[in-house]
């Protein structure tokens, strides 16, 4: 393990603490391009300069769309609950297990340092893949959880060939842009980037049906039995907004009565009633 080696290592993890832990987006996509663009280097023998250009021009890339996508956004993340101090703990437990367990029932071709830092980024990535409450935290957790396996797999088959280098620089585009493309949308539509299933929602299944009489939106048919239940509605191409579920189910507006009708005159021009 040489001190290049180490200090690549500590900045990858260092990188992957700053973002899952910072609030601001620069912060946070640093961090990232930090932990994703440096994890080539933990390999040993060194891969080629131009994949390891490949590898940080990628995660250039797709970090410049998250920013493009959040730059003038309102929209709030959160960070670790704790700060970076639990996940570096995790982290530094996590690294002395992959490192200790490196090569352990068959020989490595690679350097232990490399599955050490796998496990340690495993570690800490699986916090916002399952707790996260937006899409750019759930998204971190994923990205390094990939960046993740590839170092596991460094550690055990050695340094990986140039193809595998370019499929993996195209997975990471793929990966944020994603992220990035989800996030546009959910901004244009008005909405934040929370994914939590216990906002509110705008939409109710299993509504009426826009023909209902008022009678029978209150569960009562025109005689005053109630009818009886009737197959379940797909749900997926009978949703109402609560706009139209209200305006369906309640009663018509009550004016003004019209004026009853005069009766009808047959009397003649004198006064006299009409002989029969």
């Amino acid at each position: 393990m040489s001190p290049f080696q180490f200090g690549a290592a500590l900045a990858t993890l260092a990188g992957a603490l700053v973002a899952l832990s910072a609030r601001d987006t620069r912060l946070i996509l640093g961090g990232l391009v930090l932990s994703v663009g440096l994890a080539p280097l933990i390999a040993d023998p060194l891969p080629s300069p131009v994949a390891i250009a490949v590898r940080l021009l990628a995660t250039l890339l797709g970090a410049e769309l998250l920013l493009v996508v959040l730059r003038g956004s309102s929209a709030r993340t959160r960070g670790a609950a704790l700060g970076p101090v639990g996940p570096a703990l995790a982290a530094a437990a996590a690294c002395v297990v992959g490192y200790a367990t490196s090569g352990v029932g068959s020989p490595t071709l690679g350097p232990p340092l490399a599955t050490a830092v796998g496990f340690g980024l495993a570690t800490i990535a699986l916090g916002p893949l399952l707790f996260g409450r937006d899409v750019l935290r759930i998204g971190l957790g994923m990205a390094l959880l990939v960046t993740a396996g590839e170092l596991i797999r460094t550690g055990l088959a050695g340094t990986p060939g140039p193809l595998e280098q370019v499929a993996s620089a195209g997975l990471t585009i793929a990966l944020l842009g994603a992220m990035a493309g989800i996030a546009a949308t959910a901004l244009a539509s008005g909405q934040d980037l929370s994914v939590d299933p216990t906002a509110p929602r705008e939409t109710l299944f299993e509504a009426h049906p826009l023909g209902v009489s008022h009678g029978a939106a209150a569960g009562r048919s025109p005689s005053g039995r109630k009818p009886a239940a009737g197959p379940r509605r797909n749900a997926a191409a009978h949703q109402l907004t609560l706009e139209e579920r209200l305006r369906t189910t309640s009663p018509p507006e009550t004016g003004a009565q019209p004026a009853p009708a005069a009766p009808k005159d047959e009397s003649g021009p004198t006064g006299r009633d009409h002989p029969r």
